[in-house]
This record gives structure tokens, C-alpha cells and sequence, in this order.
């Protein structure tokens, strides 16, 4: 080829790079550039001649430049083989754009000579499809949502097609009707549907098939802001009241293509208000019965309702006592003023009290024994259901008894004392026989022995009649407690401190931070009822087995509890246990020391004069948990007009 015919060849070569709009850049097989055309200019803001000489990669991302460089390596060993790159440039003001470049070897062609790399500017493309698949993402995240709030919703949901052919549906709906999550979609047919939903009216009468929801909806109804009440039963069998809600689906020409249904099990609402019907009635049977007398009252003594009985027990008319000027402490004895403001505040924190005999006043001034026993009938427990049962008739011959009873106590008390007198005189001479012969020392030992045998068990006597006197005392009303400020804690603390040394036994003790847990009490009984408790653990645990004592504070109450690991209780003992005389089988493993049946039941008296409760927490082979309240001291300028 001439040299004037190659001179015109790169001279037209020249005229296609510099009117294209696209960038052209010949570059040494090294990357350096030897030729920019004008359109770079407007590609990357830098002159022609202020890119000659540079590295080709120079205004490249530091992320795209291994790629530049290895794709660079790829076509300086392919001659003529051009391939696509996409990669980001730096503008000279800063700005990074998508360059798509097309790099081709043309080193072998003499009228380049270079390896030719033509770039076009594909940020705009690149921004609609990073738009685009954040458009797909959002959609997707969308619909992710809209899945999960489907199948987490508590109500159920159907979605149909035009022919009433259930195609989804969410969990609630499934768990609702007893369905596989992946179950058959022909149990969902219409027809499929009718045999085993059953679809009827409160009445339990078969609904048609165009009553039922998804088919009102079909025909245009719009259930959204009406319901419709049914009866349906699920595929296990289950009949269920429903709720029903719908609104039909129509697409963008308004036609139905399809419809929602919503369903709400009402069974246990219905359920719940037939209770109450219940509840309603047997209250009301109870207020209209002469069995007991009954008051409905506040915490400020009003009466809402009383029945006949209550009115022949106290001598007033229905009129007196309600509506009228009468408040409850008006016809109780006034030693009983300060119990009911107790009561109240047991029946606020519990929902219920505790039964308790009280004095009961009648109008013409003689005093009615009663047993008195009061709950909660609302939420906010400011009203409540009183019950008050007569009991002179057993309060006499109670009286009787415990006479008999005290008498009794008294004269074993009295030579049990001289015998434990004797017993520890004759301790005493043993210790000082002298026991130089091995005959003699050995008839020491046994006779000390036998002596402390015999003290331990008249100890057992002085206790028994311990408690026979303190029942004969609760039942004679002249069991007195002296409440005075207390720290709980410290009177906890001491109790089981002596009874590890008395016992050996183990015991855990879990006290609150506070280091004052401040209660109005008689320190002494507080020990006596928790001596009792512990007493108690030790008589039906195992030896080897640690007693477990906590005290905690709840609300304005402090709550002690003795846990054991014994043999437990029984629903039916755990109401008998409270009771006088009352004891359960003996264990295996009980421990000797007899008993009357009296410590549990001393153990209630004494927390009820305290103002407090007792209770247990028990199943059989799982130990049980004694406990016993006792209110805290209140708070200086508190409220104290509050009564039952």
C-alpha cells in the first residue's frame, strides 16, 4: 500500500473518531493513553490533551481496576477480539458515572497500531435499573409483609375466586376450621365445604348456600361494616359460633373477580356470657335464700341488698338497712370496728377474705355470734358479696366444751409440771453418783438416758397441753394477741436461728434487703406460728432434707413461707388441714413427737387476729408450702375509714 493511501486512510480514520459521540481512547499495550477523541471531553471533563500520557485506569474506581486491568491483560493477548466491560470513572468536577467501554486489540492494523477502547456514558441506565430492582425489592418486602400480617392475624381469613372456590387462606383460618396447612383444595370446594362446615343460624337451622359469607359477597354485598352471625363446625367435628365479615374483589374494570371473608370465634365470648347468666342466676338465689344471711355492701359500710334472713338475724327491716342511714358498723359490735378496716384492705389486695367469727348487733341490742365470709364481685373489688352465717347455737356448745376443755388442760398441767420438776431433780443427782466402778457408770449412763428420754417426752405433754389451752382460750374469745411495731425480719431471723440449734435440721432462709420489714404484731405469736410451721416441715421431711424459709414483701404485705420436701397435700387435705384435730396419714419417714392436730389451726387464729392470711401451696409427692400474710404498718396519714 502507498504511502499517500495510508496517509488517507488515517486521516478518515481520524474524521470517524472525531465526529462520533462516543469516547475513543488508543492505548499502549502498557494502558497508557496515546489518543483521546473531542467526545471524551464531554464524557469525562478533561481535554484530550490532558488525558495523553496518563495510565488508563488512573480515573477508574478503586473497586473496578483489578477488573480494567485484568480484562486489559485479556486483550493485549487476544488481537482483534473485542469484548464489553462495564466499570465507574471519575469525572474531573468529582461525579462518578457507569462507563460501558469496548475494548478491541487493533494493534496489527497499521493505520491504529493501538488497542482502541470506546466508552459510552450508562449511568442513566444503570440508575433505572438500580430503580427498578429496588421498585421489585420494595414489592417484594410488600408483599412480605402483607403475608405476614395474613397469617398473623388472630381472626380467620378466606379469599375465594368468582366460583366461590376457596384459594387462600391464613393460619387462624386454618386452626379455626382444623385444616392441613398443605391440605386437599378440594375439601374447599363449595360443595366440599357444605358437608363438613355445615353452615347454620343461631337458631341451628341450615343456611343456604347464597347466605353464606363469601357468597353474600360474591353477589355484591359489602359485610365490612355488618357481621354475620353463624354456627359452623370444623373438620374435626367442633361446632363453633362465628363472627362473619366480607367485602368482594373486583379488578380494574369493577368486575368480582373474587372475595374476602373474615371470621371471629365467638364460642367463648357466648360461652363466657352464658356463665354469667349462670353466675347471675345463683347469685340471685343465693340473695333469695334464708339459708344464710346475705348483704351486698362497700368499703364504706353502704347496703345495696340483703336478703330475708339477714333481716330476721339482726331484728331490722329490708328498708332500714337499705338505702337508709344504717351502716354495716352500726349493727356490729364495736370491738369489731378495727377488723373490718383490715378485712377491706385483705379484700382489695386478694379479691376475698378469710372466714372470721365476729359480733353482729340485733335492734333490740343483743349480740348474734356469726361467721362471716366476704368476696369481691366487681374488678376494682370496692363492692362485695357478704355472707353471714348464725351460729349461737354452736358458739354455746362450744362453750360447754371448751369449759370442760380448759378445766382439763389445767389439771394436767399442774402435776406435768411437778413430773418435769422431778425428772430434771433426778438428772441432776445421777450426775453426781459417783461412777469410779464400771457397774456403776454404766448404770449412770442408762439412768441419765432414760431420764432425758423421759424429759424429752413430758416436754411433748407440756406442748400438748400448750395447745389444748390455747384452743380452749380461741374458743372462749380470751385468746389475746398484744400488737406492737415489729421488724418481721428480725423476729424471722431469730425463729430459725433456734431451730437449727433445737433441731439440727437444715434450713434455708431468704430474707428481702430491706433491713426493716415493718409490721404491727405480737412478737411472740409470730414465732409461735412460725414455730409451728417449721415443726410441722420437720415432722413430715426427710432428715436429710433442707427446710426452706423466705420472707418477701408483696404490695403492702409481707408474706412469710416455709417450703418442705415432705409427701405433700392433697386438694381435699389442703382444706381439712386447717382444721382443729384434723392430721394427715403419717410418712414413712415422720418423726416422733406425737401431736394434736391443733398447730395449723392455732397457726390461722393467730394470723387472723394479726389481720392476715394463711394458706398452703401443695400437690401429692411434691412437698408443700406453708404461707401466712401480714399486713405492713401503714403509711403516716393513711385512710383508715374503710370497713366491711
Amino acid at each position: 500500500m502507498s504511502e499517500e493511501t495510508l496517509i488517507q486512510n488515517e486521516q478518515l480514520f481520524r474524521a470517524l473518531i472525531e465526529y462520533s459521540t462516543d469516547s475513543m481512547l488508543l492505548l499502549t499495550t502498557g494502558g497508557t493513553i496515546t489518543y483521546a477523541s473531542p467526545a471524551t471531553a464531554d464524557l469525562t471533563g478533561y481535554t484530550p490533551q490532558e488525558l495523553i500520557g496518563l495510565s488508563s485506569s488512573l480515573l477508574l474506581h478503586p473497586d473496578d481496576q483489578q477488573k480494567w486491568q485484568d480484562h486489559f491483560a485479556y486483550a493485549v493477548k487476544h488481537v482483534e477480539k473485542p469484548f464489553v466491560l462495564e466499570y465507574r470513572l471519575q469525572r474531573k468536577d468529582g461525579i462518578w458515572c457507569w462507563i460501558e467501554g469496548t475494548i478491541t486489540n487493533l494493534v496489527n492494523q497499521p493505520p491504529v497500531r493501538a488497542i482502541l477502547c470506546k466508552q459510552h456514558d450508562i449511568s442513566k441506565y444503570k440508575q433505572s435499573l438500580a430503580c427498578e430492582q429496588a421498585a421489585r425489592e420494595a414489592a417484594q418486602i410488600r408483599a412480605e409483609q402483607f403475608t405476614a400480617i395474613f397469617e398473623a392475624m388472630t381472626d380467620g381469613v378466606a379469599v375465594c375466586d368468582e366460583q366461590g372456590r376457596i384459594i387462600h387462606t391464613n393460619a387462624a383460618f386454618r386452626a379455626m376450621f382444623s385444616l392441613d396447612a398443605n391440605g386437599d383444595p378440594a375439601l374447599l370446594s363449595p360443595g366440599e365445604r357444605a358437608k363438613w362446615a355445615m353452615p347454620r343460624n343461631l337458631d341451628g337451622e341450615p343456611l343456604p348456600q347464597n347466605q353464606w359469607p363469601l357468597f353474600r359477597v360474591l353477589h355484591g354485598e359489602n359485610l365490612a361494616n355488618q357481621q354475620i352471625s353463624l354456627i359452623c363446625r370444623s373438620r374435626s367435628g367442633q361446632d363453633m359460633f362465628l363472627d362473619a365479615r366480607g367485602t368482594p374483589l373486583r379488578d380494574t374494570a369493577g368486575q368480582i373477580i373474587g372475595g374476602v371473608a373474615v371470621y371471629r370465634d365467638v364460642t367463648e365470648r357466648l360461652l363466657l356470657e352464658q356463665r354469667l347468666q349462670d353466675s347471675e342466676r345463683k347469685f340471685r338465689s343465693i340473695i333469695d335464700s334464708d339459708i344464710v344471711g346475705v348483704m351486698v355492701t362497700d368499703q364504706d359500710g353502704c347496703m345495696y341488698e340483703v336478703n330475708g334472713r339477714l333481716t330476721r338475724l339482726l331484728g331490722y327491716s329490708r328498708e332500714e338497712l337499705v338505702g337508709g342511714t344504717l351502716r354495716v358498723k352500726d349493727v356490729m359490735a364495736p370491738q369489731y370496728h378495727s377488723v373490718r378496716t383490715r378485712s377491706w384492705k385483705t379484700l382489695r389486695t386478694h379479691g376475698a377474705s378469710l372466714p372470721e367469727e365476729k359480733v353482729y348487733v340485733h335492734k333490740n341490742g343483743s349480740q348474734v355470734p356469726a361467721l362471716v365470709v366476704a368476696t369481691a364481685i366487681n374488678h376494682v373489688r370496692d363492692r362485695a358479696l357478704v355472707m353471714i352465717l348464725d351460729i349461737a347455737d354452736r358458739k354455746e356448745a362450744e362453750r360447754r366444751k371448751d369449759e370442760f376443755l380448759s378445766m382439763v388442760s389445767h389439771e394436767l398441767r399442774t402435776p406435768l409440771t411437778g413430773i418435769q420438776g422431778f425428772l430434771e431433780l433426778a438428772q441432776l443427782y445421777v450426775e453426781r453418783v459417783s461412777t469410779n466402778s464400771a457397774e456403776m457408770k454404766m448404770l449412770s449412763n442408762k439412768l441419765e438416758a432414760m431420764l432425758q428420754q423421759a424429759q424429752r417426752q413430758t416436754e411433748i405433754e407440756i406442748r400438748l397441753v400448750a395447745e389444748l389451752l390455747d384452743v380452749s382460750r380461741i374458743e372462749m374469745q380470751k385468746f389475746e394477741v398484744h400488737l406492737r411495731p415489729c421488724n418481721l425480719k428480725m423476729i424471722v431471723q431469730q425463729v430459725v436461728a433456734n431451730q437449727q440449734v433445737a433441731s439440727a435440721r437444715p434450713i434455708s432462709l431468704t430474707l428481702p434487703v430491706q433491713s426493716v420489714v415493718p409490721v404491727a404484731a405480737d412478737a411472740d405469736r409470730i414465732e409461735q406460728a412460725l414455730t409451728n410451721y417449721l415443726t410441722n416441715a420437720f415432722k413430715y421431711s426427710p432428715p436429710n432434707q433442707t427446710i426452706q424459709v423466705r420472707l418477701s414483701i408483696e404490695g403492702i404485705m409481707a408474706r412469710v413461707s416455709v417450703c418442705d420436701q415432705g409427701p405433700g397435700l392433697t386438694a381435699e387435705q389442703q382444706e381439712q388441714i386447717w382444721d382443729r384435730f384434723y392430721q394427715t396419714q403419717p410418712a414413712s419417714y415422720r418423726s416422733s413427737g406425737g401431736g394434736l392436730g391443733l398447730g395449723l389451726y392455732i397457726v390461722r387464729t393467730i394470723i387472723a387476729q394479726h389481720q392476715g392470711q394463711v394458706g398452703v401451696e401443695s400437690s401429692p409427692g411434691q412437698g408443700a408450702t406453708f404461707w401466712f400474710l401480714l399486713p405492713l404498718t401503714d403509711e403516716p396519714g393513711e385512710n383508715r375509714s374503710n370497713d366491711l
